[in-house]
């Protein structure tokens, strides 16, 4: 009986694994007389939330902010141009 439940262990691995990739697991944790620690993590990771967004937010302005610079650069030159073009016919 023992050999044949272990043998099935890689099976049943894959289909967590299967499961998990694909969202369907869900895990239920009752966590008795841990009120305090539970509070502390919920703040911890409403931290870790926070100082992720506002890291990713502010790269993701200063990487943007030259992109815009610099197409408005690009197009000062062309636009330009062709005004002197038009004036100048």
């Amino acid at each position: 009986m023992l050999l044949r439940k272990s043998v099935q262990i890689p099976e049943q691995l894959a289909d967590l694994l299967k499961m998990t990739m694909g969202g369907q697991t869900k895990l239920n944790i009752d966590l008795t007389g841990s009120e305090e620690p539970v509070q502390r993590l919920d703040k911890m990771i409403n931290k870790l939330i926070i100082s992720l967004s506002v890291r990713h937010s502010s790269s993701h302005r200063a990487r943007s902010a030259p992109r815009i610079c610099s197409r408005r650069s690009a197009a000062s030159p062309s636009s330009a141009s062709s005004a002197t073009s038009s004036h100048s016919s």
